[in-house]
Parts: C-alpha cells; structure tokens; sequence
C-alpha cells in the first residue's frame, strides 16, 4: 500500500526513480519497487489450464484466446489455456446455460451472446433483452 501511496505523492514524472524510493522512505516503506515474497497476497480470480496441465494466473478477465508460452513460445493451438473463474469453468459465447440466481428468471436457459468482465450476457427465450448473470450463476447445461 505504501508503495502506491508513494506513486500518488511523488507523481508520474517519478516512476521508480531517486526521487520516488526518497519519498518511499520517509513515509516508511523499504523504497523497493517489488513487494517481498513473503507479503500477504490476493487470489487471482481466474485460473488458465494448458493441456500439459500448466497453470496460468490473472487478476483480470483475458482478452482473446491464448496458448501456453511454456509448451511453445509462439501462439500454439494444441496448447489453449482453458479458464476458470473462481474455479468455475468460464461458459464460451455460443454455450448454453442455465440461471441460477433466485429470481424471475431462475430455471431459464439461454445462449451465451457475450461475456463481460465478471458477467454472462445471455439471449433467453421470452426476455426482450440480453440478461446479464454473473459468472457463479450461470451453469453450462
């Protein structure tokens, strides 16, 4: 935290200069620029699993299909990373799911048309909208 408190005084000019770690010391942080592996961390919420069985993580929903750069360094489609968010395999645009909130549409099963940051947006019969759903509550049927 102190880190990014030091970013918001010193400003962009700063980046992790002279400056910068001078600023970083005086209001206690260690002036370093990496956090210390021992530091408490945040579980990224989405997991990518090549077939080889590595893993990949993010803090960000991935853009566009990848490949594992540890099977080959270059874009390779026998090695697609498959995601999970929060241990849930992500629904594909195209899939089928079914609602599982509570609520007037709970049951219903729809198409995926587009997937959002941490959201499905399905096309469901009788809706005259897309339904957005969040990821936790929508399952692949």
């Amino acid at each position: 935290m102190l880190h990014e408190i030091t970013h918001a005084l010193a400003g962009r000019r700063h980046a992790h200069d002279a400056i910068w770690r001078t600023i970083a010391r005086r209001i206690g942080s260690s002036g370093q620029r990496t956090v210390a592996p021992e530091a408490p961390t945040v579980e990224p919420a989405w997991i990518g699993t090549c077939t080889a069985g590595h893993a990949l993580t993010r803090h960000r929903r991935p853009a566009g299909v990848r490949s594992c750069s540890g099977c080959s360094p270059r874009f390779d489609d026998r090695f697609l990373l498959t995601w999970t968010y929060r241990g849930r395999r992500l629904a594909v645009v195209g899939s089928r799911v079914r609602v599982t909130t509570a609520g007037r549409w709970t049951g219903a099963v729809g198409t995926v048309r587009r997937v959002a940051h941490a959201r499905s947006h399905l096309a469901v019969p009788g809706a005259d909208r897309l339904l957005t759903v969040p990821f936790e509550h929508a399952e692949e049927v």
